[in-house]
């Protein structure tokens, strides 16, 4: 049976508040006040009834859609066939149909309504109707559809950040794991959510977490909240690990949530111990070489004066020879026996310079470009000039150099720490350290715009003891120059047009350096 709308007019007609029914119809009166767009259609299709809800909604007044089809002017194109597919079945059964499409009003904005439909008959049964009910969903699946990107942003934040992300409730239960957390830990997100979070802690952390989350809900005074620390972490293989977490709180539904921002530092721990037993070693190496460098500057000094005073024994022994005084003489005694000290002195000078000097290199065939990137880690650490610009350019490929690391690092740290202090002061502040192969040599070069020589340093640049700083002893370059020079290389320093210095370390590639 088709269901009646009691009191609509067996025929259409009329004006008023509801042009196509009867002007005393109760039922269209009623349809024509509903705060919802109502429309009723004959079975050609045509409006009999486009009450106010319609007309506000669309801008269209009753002249415009009184006996016009819906799909004449109000459609998309594109939705026509499927809304007369949709009115035919509803036509032709009693039962209603539900549908979704846009309406375009008068200056062409487009409505999303969601419609329920259903044939009617007048109460004479001689005409069948079909009825219209909508509902303008436009804003709300627009503000669905904006709550639906923001979650798909904040989710492709989650999903794509570096660092771990993990959501517990208030209870210390896992709810949300990011895949950095699964890298991070080991567990998959559907194996650990539901879990307690003391699940990724190492004791003792893991049994007093239950009591912080408690003393937090019963003071509301926190701890860890708001704070960057360094703590332990335990994988799901059960080995601990180093992170460093930061922790935020959040309300849904007035229940707390907390969630952890989580940084695997294991890699950061490794490189700074192993930064530091670098520094460490060239620290070391350096005291070592300054020694040395001064041990041969001071022996080269005592070695004249002692020369001089052998010299002055063996001729005063000569005199008291010619003098008839035989070897078995007190006096000629103890000229040979100063004469001697006099050598022993000047054999143990040189035997402590070279104990110092030389010590035991460790010289294998290297890799130049990790061993110049760790030294410029070593040489910028630490303040640095407010607009220093490093650029670094590493040819690949280069052939491996027999060298000693230590002794290598310390000879680059040199370089690129006295570029980086000659331009202070000066602009601009652009250092450059590359590296290439020419035909027997692998060269590293380290360009700085600085001030450049000091006339008064000109010639001398590395000589020992040779220096225009304040605190300096002069004694860096000359032992970068010796520990090159003991590679078999060079180190040339030449002027950086227009300011500042380049210095070129030259090494021979093996077959060079083993011959």
């Amino acid at each position: 049976m088709a269901k009646e709308i009691d009191n609509l007019p067996d025929r259409p007609g009329g004006g008023g508040s509801a042009p196509g029914l009867d002007d005393s119809s109760l039922a269209g009166e009623v349809l024509e006040q509903i705060d919802t767009p109502i429309v009723v259609l004959d079975l050609d299709g045509r409006i009999l009834l486009f009450n106010a809800a319609c007309r506000r909604l669309t801008g269209y007044d009753q002249k415009d859609a009184i006996g016009r089809r819906v799909w004449d002017f109000l459609l998309l194109p594109e939705e026509i066939g499927n809304v007369q597919a949709v009115f035919d079945e509803t036509s032709g059964s009693d039962v209603p149909t539900h549908f979704i499409n846009y309406w375009l009003t008068r200056d062409g904005e487009k409505r999303l309504l969601k419609w329920s439909n259903f044939r009617t008959k007048l109460p004479s049964g001689r005409e069948l109707h079909v009825l219209a009910t909508g509902i303008d969903i436009t804003d709300m699946v627009a503000a669905e559809n904006a709550l639906a990107d923001r979650e798909a942003h904040l989710r492709s934040i989650v999903d794509t950040s570096p660092e771990a992300i993990v959501t517990i409730d208030g209870e210390g239960i896992i709810r949300s794991f990011s895949p950095a957390a699964e890298k991070t830990f080991g567990y998959d997100a559907k194996e650990i959510i539901g879990q307690n979070i003391k699940t990724l802690m190492p004791e003792p952390y893991a049994s007093e977490h239950d009591d912080y989350l408690k003393r937090y809900r019963e003071t509301g005074v926190p701890r860890i909240i708001g704070r960057k620390r360094v703590v332990s972490a335990r994988h799901k293989d059960g080995g601990t690990f180093p992170i460093r977490l930061s922790v935020g709180e959040f309300h849904q539904h007035d229940r707390p949530y907390f969630v952890g921002f989580i940084e695997d530092i294991s890699r950061e721990q490794e490189t700074r111990e192993r930064l530091q037993t670098m520094q460490a070693d060239l620290d070391r190496y350096s005291r070592m070489s300054v020694l040395g460098e001064m041990a041969s500057s001071i022996a080269h000094e005592l070695n004249q004066p002692l020369t001089a005073a052998a010299a002055f024994m063996e001729a005063t022994d000569l005199l008291l020879a010619q003098q008839g005084r035989d070897a078995d003489d007190p006096v000629r005694g103890e000229v040979s026996r100063g004469l001697t000290e006099i050598h022993r002195t000047a054999e143990i000078i040189r035997n402590i310079r070279e104990f110092i000097r030389r010590g035991t290199p460790d010289v294998k065939p290297q890799d130049v470009n990790p061993l110049v990137r760790d030294a410029m880690l070593l040489a910028l650490a630490g303040p640095l000039p407010e607009h220093l610009e490093t650029d670094i350019d590493l040819a690949e490929g280069l052939p491996q150099v027999a060298l000693d690391r230590v002794q290598f690092q310390q000879v680059m740290i040199n370089l690129i720490r006295n570029a980086v202090e000659s331009m202070i002061g000066h602009m601009p502040q652009r250092l450059s350290i590359s590296s290439k192969q020419t035909a027997k040599f692998v060269e590293i070069r380290v360009t700085d715009t600085g001030a450049g020589i000091d006339p008064a340093m000109e010639g001398r640049l590395f000589d020992a003891f040779a220096t225009n700083k304040n605190d300096g002893l002069g004694l860096g370059l000359t032992i970068a120059r010796t520990i090159v020079e003991g590679h078999q290389g060079e180190l040339i320093a030449e002027p950086n047009d227009p300011h500042g210095m380049v210095f070129t370390v030259r090494l021979p590639t093996g077959t060079e350096a083993s011959s």
